[in-house]
């Protein structure tokens, strides 16, 4: 595994003009929320000719609303999610460099997240939230039967389990794939798989109203002024995103 944590980083050292446009694949445009670093964003190459995509978030690093809502990202943003009531299938590899900093149990940091849209003129919270703290990876599923209109006082949630320790994604990729119906009915389900096993499952109602959840990858922390001294900086390892209709599509 150091042989080829070093293969990565050498691939990625190359400094680039700006940051890089998503790799990602079956989702549609992608937007780039984050500040305008070049650093922000490079892709890099394994020996094995896999592409790769390297995010970094500093401390200062927001823009627009974030700067004064306490919150610091680099994220790739799905313009549209899929239909309502449509089956769904996401797939993604995530390393975390050795870098990582432990920012202790009341800072988590989003590494994937599946986002409502603005609903009826409102602004909607997430419903589907991977999630790093300083002992474990956590599938954080917000409550469907409660709205989430504020997402600095965020809705209550229906699950927070940790399906991993943290430091399994440290200097080695993980593969989180999602299986999700999205509905306000009985027919909605959600399925969390960590290399190929189920990690978490939930049959019912998954949104709390009738809008199509997005995918966000990348790094985002909230709350950083619990951080006394700055958060300092998160480096982190994407490969193969893909959106499909069935788990052969995303495996």
């Amino acid at each position: 595994m150091k042989v080829f944590f070093t293969l990565l980083v050498f691939a990625l050292a190359a400094p680039m003009a700006q940051a890089q446009p998503s790799l990602a694949d079956g989702f549609g445009r992608f937007n780039l929320e984050a500040a305008r670093n070049r650093y922000a964003v490079q892709h890099g190459q394994l020996s094995d000719g896999t592409q790769v995509e390297r995010f970094e978030l500093r401390d200062g690093d927001c823009t627009g609303t974030d700067c004064s809502r306490d919150r610091e990202r680099v994220e790739f943003i799905q313009n549209t999610g899929p239909r309502n009531g449509t089956e769904v299938w996401v797939g993604y590899s995530v390393m975390l460099d050795p870098t990582w900093p432990d920012l202790g149990p009341r800072m988590n940091t989003k590494i994937g997240q599946w986002h409502l849209p603005r609903f009826q003129g409102r602004g909607q919270g997430p419903t589907l939230l991977m999630e790093v703290n300083d002992e474990c990876l956590i599938v954080s599923v917000k409550d469907p039967n409660v709205p989430d209109t504020d997402p600095m006082n965020p809705a209550p949630n229906l699950a927070w389990d940790c399906i991993a320790p943290r430091s399994q994604l440290i200097g080695r990729f993980n593969r989180i794939m999602v299986n999700a119906i999205w509905s306000t009915g009985a027919d909605g389900k959600l399925d969390v798989y960590l290399n190929g096993r189920l990690a978490w499952s939930h049959r019912g109602r998954t949104i709390n109203v009738n809008a199509q959840p997005y995918f966000r990858y990348g790094i985002y922390r909230s709350f950083v002024s619990r951080c006394a001294a700055g958060c300092g900086t998160q480096i982190a390892y994407f490969s193969d995103v893909v959106q499909g209709r069935s788990r052969a599509e995303v495996e």
